[in-house]
């Protein structure tokens, strides 16, 4: 597959709604699997604002911001994005979804 259309193809999913009805957790699926995961944060100093996960990878890939938080939704989404797109250009060898491992 290539990069593009595992980035395009990224579907987000709602798992869960607040109490009035306004989903407030996603997961990011491409390829068949969940990818990532935003969730706005109820509570604390970070009250309304949203968390995000990259789920895939391996050491040393992960050594990158694989989560944090961020004011906006969309923004969000975008993080994990950037982490897929990211993760699929870096070789297996370093963590990564690249077949085939780097030439020394």
């Amino acid at each position: 597959m290539k990069l593009i259309d595992a980035v395009v193809n990224i579907r987000w999913k709602a798992v869960h709604s607040d109490e009035r009805g306004r989903p407030d957790d996603f997961i990011a699926v491409a390829c068949g699997m969940a990818v990532g995961r935003v969730y706005r944060i109820y509570g604390g100093p970070r009250h309304g604002d949203w968390y995000f996960n990259f789920q895939l990878g391996h050491s040393p890939f992960r050594t990158s911001a694989m989560n944090g938080v961020v004011a906006k939704r969309k923004v969000a989404e975008q993080q994990v994005i950037h982490a897929f797109v990211d993760y699929l250009a870096t070789p297996s060898d370093l963590g990564g979804g690249k077949p085939g491992a780097r030439l020394l």
